[in-house]
């Protein structure tokens, strides 16, 4: 099945949501090597999630999911695009401390939770629930990952 123009530039723009963030955390890595390994964590994982939502992508046009068009607007998703490209551009230019990055990580992966962006794709098959609920969850667990570093960094302030 062939996707529509609009339907596939909001998938392509989730995949470009994900590989900006594994970007972001990337250059977080290497602004602060004391928290490298986390960073870097985080940006693996969200390369993953990029490739599953290529995943779903496949998936729907095969038919085996279905994309749900009155769920979600791409102009949320560009605006979400633009705000991690504006943390890339002062993450690299910028001083920024610890708990600044903390606060916009944590920002930018509970607005993924809250607005519910993945809910673009449905469909009945186990494996294809299976696999929308690994990546909402995944999701979840970036932001508790993220808001337990921040509780740390605050608790030694």
């Amino acid at each position: 099945m062939e996707l529509k123009n609009y339907q596939n530039d909001v998938i392509e723009g989730l995949i470009d949501n994900e590989e900006a963030l594994s970007k972001l955390y990337k250059v977080y890595s290497e602004k602060f090597p004391d928290n490298k390994e986390f960073w870097l964590s985080l940006s693996q994982d969200e390369t993953v999630h990029a490739n599953w939502i290529r995943n779903l992508r496949d998936r729907t046009k095969k038919g085996s999911a279905f994309f749900n068009e009155d769920r979600f607007r791409l102009e949320a998703i560009k605006t979400f695009l633009g705000e991690v490209k504006k943390q890339i551009s002062e993450a690299k230019f910028k001083k920024l401390l610890p708990i600044n990055v903390l606060s916009a990580a944590y920002y930018l992966e509970s607005s993924l939770i809250e607005r519910k962006c993945l809910e673009v794709f449905e469909g009945d098959l186990v494996e294809l629930k299976h696999l929308l609920k690994n990546l909402v969850e995944a999701t979840k667990k970036h932001s508790e990952k993220v808001s337990e570093q921040l509780n740390k960094l605050r608790n030694k302030e």
